[in-house]
């Protein structure tokens, strides 16, 4: 009896467990919803692509260290991605006069160059095995 009872009360701890972790869930797609439709969906996915690249950029020091992969540019690519994403975002959403849509459209091509770059030099150097530069 006392075996049966500890599996019981083990069982309905999980299980209050598991639905307080489902209705936090809930409240967090609530939450998402909510900036979805604030923001939209372009400059939410931006939001997290950059928190993304923002993460990781401290991977550096313990990735470098331990495999010898250097993380530092993968992540300012990524954070790149979702600058440039969050201000298409703003150009769909916004109705924009002439010079400030001009200004955006400028400073997103000048933001893709480091980008463009990057993939031809790693694809250079997945080719070749030397890396491109000076």
């Amino acid at each position: 009896m006392g075996i049966l009872s500890n599996v019981n009360k083990s069982f309905s701890s999980c299980f209050y467990a598991w639905r307080s972790s489902c209705s936090a869930l809930m409240l967090r797609v609530k939450d998402m919803k909510k900036m979805i439709k604030r923001f939209g969906k372009l400059i939410t996915a931006s939001f997290i692509i950059m928190g993304v690249g923002i993460v990781t950029f401290p991977l550096v020091i313990p990735m470098y260290g331990l495999f010898g992969i250097d993380t530092d540019w993968f992540s300012v690519f990524i954070f790149l991605a979702g600058a440039i994403t969050c201000i298409v975002g703003l150009i769909r959403r916004k109705s924009l006069n002439r010079i400030v849509l001009i200004t955006l459209l400028v400073l997103v091509s000048i933001m893709c160059m480091p980008i463009l770059f990057g993939v031809v030099s790693m694809i250079c150097y997945f080719i070749t095995g030397k890396e491109l530069g000076w």
